[in-house]
């Protein structure tokens, strides 16, 4: 037929295209007939955003809205409550704020008396409001709140249903603020082998993790929707892989990069923590993972000789969205330098102890569990190395010498350094005030350990300040607080893990079910340990 349309002279232009459109037709209902009952949710996802996708390009829009309505009771069925909110976002944008009547294209088989186009986006915006609230994104039911205020405010001038909608907002404001949310987690999915079907085969693929879904958990899912595959454990497969009629996976753990203009110039420092980490790890396109790559002649312990190469890859679509994983668009490789590495690190640990500390400052509620394991894993030299790694390693007259041009970066990482021992200060102030009295031997040690680094480190690079102030006099109060609202902690149960001062740069997930740990500002050995282990990367170019 394309043959005859392309020798037509009448039909060459538009019986090519009509051919061309009837072609991707078959082939996405072809894919769709074989996925929709495969018991991959996954797969029967992404054969429904191929049509939904592909009647929105030919404006065919009452099918276009029956698949809308298909992926949405997909994500209801897994309680994806977040995704199915993005999808009714896909009917909504195709609806206008006016009195028009709603014709039989648009209709919604959930809100099917609605007659006009108003009365069903306002029914679509409160199931959209409701739904994130389930998935506690509710930033953005604040944004569709203030959108529909509008409205009522307005143009209908609805004041009941604007009294109730600015309660909820409220609620939702409340809740940012003094509920801790899960940060979503990132994994890059890789798909080698024709095994895989077309949409598949030799693409990779960017995940959001489910809710407190760590590594080992989210490797067995998505190998058990595809009980042929085999995991990889190398980041640069060969042609046999790519080209085998097998079933190859790769997963890799993957940063999220945020672009966020929503703060502009200002100092995020003076923001909640609970806001800033909202907009961290949700609406990002851009994600990156590192690898660890030793200068010939280092050994395994040279921190100064071994650069990372970092790959950054950029997906098609913003994640959260439709749908919990998109393709990848574009990706590049940089190197990053060791002092670089050492920077990002040092500079990376300042800010967990700050967002730490004002956590701890403004919910007394919070363990004192994690406070501890943090100052412990950055003064307790004895166990992790501490900060003189770094400096042995980057701030001598010799490294200088060997690298003349990195002395802009030798300034920045003695500033980081110096900026860590106030933000200590005051976690170790706050730890007292938490520190039950059993424990009080045990912040002991840790003051003393912190009074010796301190000391050499303000006379090395001189002192520094932090805004965050607390209240001496509030010790009194936070004791009571803590003594009637906790238990008595005894020292078997309040063993502390050693943690880390490392960058959340990572590579490929091991498959058992425990969540990466990091590496510390310390012992470089352990640093290259545990990329080795849990990343099981091939760390030879």
């Amino acid at each position: 037929m394309h043959e005859s349309c392309s020798n037509h002279s009448t039909l060459q232009t538009y019986g090519v295209q009509c051919v061309q459109i009837l072609t991707r037709l078959m082939e996405k209902l072809l894919e769709y007939r074989c996925l929709i009952h495969d018991e991959s949710k996954e797969n029967r996802m992404a054969c429904t955003v191929s049509l939904l996708q592909f009647y929105s390009d030919v404006n065919r829009k009452e099918m276009y809205i029956r698949y809308v309505d298909k992926l949405y009771e997909l994500h209801m069925e897994f309680d994806n409550f977040t995704e199915a909110a993005y999808t009714l976002k896909l009917h909504s944008n195709e609806l206008n704020w006016d009195e028009t009547p709603l014709s039989l294209l648009l209709k919604s088989k959930r809100h099917y008396s609605c007659p006009t186009h108003r009365t069903l986006k306002e029914q679509l915006y409160r199931s959209m409001i409701d739904l994130f609230d389930k998935g506690k994104m509710w930033e953005c039911a604040l944004d569709l709140c203030k959108e529909l205020a509008q409205q009522y405010e307005n143009e209908v001038y609805d004041y009941l249903s604007l009294s109730e909608l600015c309660k909820k907002m409220s609620h939702f404001y409340e809740s940012i603020l003094r509920t801790t949310r899960y940060e979503s987690i990132y994994y890059r999915v890789t798909f080698y082998g024709t095994g895989f079907p077309e949409f598949l085969r030799n693409k990779e693929f960017v995940y959001r993790g489910n809710e407190y879904e760590d590594a080992g958990s989210f490797n067995m899912r998505i190998l058990s929707q595809h009980p042929r595959a085999e995991l990889l454990t190398t980041l640069t497969p060969g042609a046999e892989i790519l080209e085998c009629d097998g079933q190859f996976i790769q997963i890799v753990k993957v940063d999220p990069v945020s672009r966020d203009i929503r703060f502009g110039g200002k100092n995020t420092q003076t923001i909640a923590a609970n806001i800033v980490k909202f907009y961290k790890s949700n609406n990002v396109s851009e994600f990156q993972f590192s690898r660890p790559i030793r200068d010939s002649g280092a050994s395994g312990d040279d921190i100064a000789g071994t650069s990372y190469e970092r790959t950054i890859m950029r997906t098609t679509d913003p994640l959260p969205g439709i749908l919990r994983w998109f393709p990848v668009k574009s990706s590049e490789t940089i190197m990053i330098s060791p002092i670089e590495m050492a920077i990002e690190t040092v500079d990376a640990k300042n800010r967990a102890i700050r967002e730490l500390v004002l956590e701890h400052q403004n919910d007394p509620r919070i363990p004192v569990h994690s406070l501890s394991a943090v100052i412990k894993g950055v003064v307790d030299a004895a166990i992790n190395g501490g900060l003189p790694i770094y400096e042995e390693a980057f701030l001598t007259p010799g490294y200088l010498e060997r690298h003349p041009g990195d002395d802009h970066l030798v300034a920045r990482l003695k500033d980081l350094i110096a900026s860590q021992i106030p933000l200590l200060e005051v976690a170790l102030l706050l730890h007292k005030m938490k520190t039950p009295a059993i424990l009080l031997p045990f912040h002991d040690q840790l003051e003393k350990c912190f009074a010796t680094i301190q000391a050499n480190v303000e006379a090395k690079y001189g002192k520094r300040v932090t805004d965050i102030k607390i209240d001496r006099d509030a010790e009194v109060t936070l004791r009571r607080h803590i003594s009637a609202n906790q238990p008595q902690i005894s020292m078997d149960s309040s063993r502390l893990s050693e943690t880390s001062i490392g960058s959340s740069d990572s590579g490929i997930s091991k498959s058992q079910n425990s969540r990466p740990t990091t590496t510390s500002s310390g012992g470089f050995k352990n640093t290259i340990a545990n990329l080795a282990n849990f990343n099981t990367v091939n760390l030879a170019r």
